[in-house]
């Protein structure tokens, strides 16, 4: 089953991104009635069917929920570095990741 990261999920409906859309319609040839695995970026992974199978906007109907995952709680302690560009970017990116607490030395 292919895995898409969907923009937004509404009453058991939900929509595809153009580049997720183009990617399910064009490259992997998936028609309306296919079933996918989704999910909105909160942990939880659903079982849906295409409804509509466009390469600039793929629509979804959500079946089932199949798992829901919690984010581990994940904590950085680091030094500054002389550059606070670099301590910046380093920031920028343990969010990215999904650090929840940075404690500067």
């Amino acid at each position: 089953m292919n895995h898409f990261i969907a923009l937004e999920l509404n009453n058991q409906r939900g929509l595809l991104s153009p580049g997720e859309s183009h990617h399910a319609s064009r490259v992997l040839r998936l028609q309306a009635g296919a079933s996918i695995s989704v999910t909105v970026g909160d942990g939880k992974v659903y079982r849906a069917r295409i409804t509509e199978a466009n390469p600039k906007e793929t629509s979804f109907q959500i079946e089932a929920l199949l798992r829901e995952e919690r984010k581990p709680l994940l904590k950085i302690a680091m030094a500054p570095t002389k550059s606070n560009d670099r301590f910046e970017f380093f920031l920028e990116k343990a969010t990215e990741l999904g650090v929840s607490e940075i404690c500067p030395l």
